[in-house]
């Protein structure tokens, strides 16, 4: 796992603290009789702050999925040197600079969300394992076992560890993905099957709100956001999860959820929310 310097996480609290200062004294303070009135900040300098801001934000939200993939460590050092140069400084810089600090902060996040991509669709490169053990999710019957799906999982191609519930004997081609519906169907009732149940309606809310945050990252990332919303919504509508979601096995009772399609062009965004989607499912 490649780790992030302390010192580089901490360089956004220092853009926090100047945008905190530069909103208050945005607006002008009265003449007290005790000087000069106070100065006022920028407009453009405000924006300009809240911009790297945002980037850094979706920095922080990537590199928290990146840093235990270890296709993404090269991208990572290199992401995380660009957004030190940038940052440094940024406090005190005139409008000019921090254009330029933007611009280098955004090449930052771009080569993050990229390497986040790569990830979540290449199978064992999930950079999230969640460990699925009894107890951990909803309640099955007796001789069942469910647990939340969320929407992290999908995006990032998280790795699910089911070595503490699964039978053993289990084949992959007993993997589906299924409407969240269907997941009391006879078609998930063998004791051999796992279906990953997902509710389409919880999951184009969650999509409308993944895009609503990563506008501008769509922007950087040359992403036609209207589009694809309109393609998952078509294929949600006819019911075809498979052109959107797949389960690969990646090791002993270790099994990838792998975006697929207009989803998994999603898969670099950041600021994914962390809504429940779905279902997991062991008869």
């Amino acid at each position: 796992m490649t780790r992030i310097p302390a010192r580089a996480v901490g360089l956004s609290l220092g853009i926090a603290l100047a945008l905190g200062l530069a909103l208050a004294t945005a607006v002008s303070a009265p003449d007290t009789g005790l000087g000069a009135p106070r100065a006022t900040a920028s407009p453009a300098k405000v924006i300009q702050l809240k911009r790297v801001a945002k980037l850094n934000g979706q920095f922080v939200s990537l590199s928290k999925r990146v840093r235990r993939c270890p296709a993404a460590a090269a991208d990572l050092r290199a992401a995380t040197a660009q957004r030190a140069k940038a940052n440094r400084g940024a406090s005190r810089a005139n409008v000019a600079k921090l254009k330029a600090k933007r611009r280098t902060l955004s090449s930052a996040v771009v080569r993050l969300s990229r390497a986040a991509k790569r990830c979540a669709v290449t199978a064992g490169g999930g950079s999230l394992t969640r460990v699925i053990s009894p107890g951990a999710g909803g309640a099955g019957g007796p001789s069942t076992f469910s647990a939340d799906l969320r929407l992290p999982d999908v995006i990032g191609g998280s790795i699910l560890d089911l070595r503490r519930v699964l039978s053993s004997g289990i084949r992959p081609s007993d993997l589906i993905v299924v409407d969240v519906g269907d997941l009391t169907s006879a078609e998930c009732r063998p004791s051999s099957v796992v279906c990953v149940g997902v509710d389409t309606t919880a999951l184009g809310r969650a999509i409308d709100s993944l895009l609503g945050a990563n506008l501008e990252l769509g922007d950087l990332l040359d992403i036609d956001i209207g589009l694809l919303r309109s393609q998952i919504d078509d294929l949600l509508a006819v019911g075809d999860l498979g052109s959107l979601l797949s389960v690969v096995p990646v090791g002993d009772g270790l099994f990838q959820l792998v975006p697929q399609g207009p989803l998994a062009e999603l898969a670099g965004l950041a600021d994914v929310p962390n809504v429940v989607i779905g279902a997991l499912r062991l008869a």
